[in-house]
């Protein structure tokens, strides 16, 4: 029988490590994951972004892409913005939530953006870390992404 095997370096102790390796193997390993990478990396560089990033109901990355340049001071609050959404999103599926996105501020010139796709009985949520100035940028052309997004999902399910 043919395999693969990955190996990354990581710590028990680092979560973010630990999800990102399951990510990334994800991705390396099925063509569907592979094709959800690359629409992901597509729309951070059209949305001018810090990040997308594609969790399931329990707030496993399924899919994510990071900016190529993240000063070091961002790339703390993008870590909060994570940890925020993974929040977040418990809180949607728990309570009654009216809506199916929301718009949060990070630090002093970032915003975060949390969608939920619901697809047949699955949750999924979608998470986009942006610039402030750059909302109206994002918002013209995040319906685009999010059919495109929704299409490939359907396939994963």
């Amino acid at each position: 029988p043919l395999f693969k095997i990955l190996f990354q370096q990581t710590s028990i102790y680092d979560i973010i490590s630990i999800v990102q390796l399951i990510s990334y193997g994800l991705s390396v390993f099925d063509e569907k994951f592979f094709e959800l990478s690359e629409l992901l990396e597509k729309y951070v560089k059209e949305f001018d972004s810090k990040s997308l990033i594609v969790f399931d109901k329990n707030g496993i990355i399924m899919s994510e892409f990071y900016n190529d340049i993240i000063e070091p001071e961002i790339y703390i609050e993008l870590l909060e913005s994570i940890k925020e959404h993974l929040f977040l999103l418990k809180r949607m599926q728990e309570e009654s939530y009216e809506t199916d996105s929301t718009f949060s501020t990070i630090g002093n010139e970032l915003i975060s953006y949390l969608h939920r796709i619901k697809l047949k009985e699955e949750s999924l949520f979608v998470s986009v870390v942006m610039k402030e100035k750059l909302k109206g940028k994002f918002l013209e052309k995040v319906s685009d992404f999010l059919s495109e997004l929704t299409e490939i999902l359907k396939t994963l399910l």
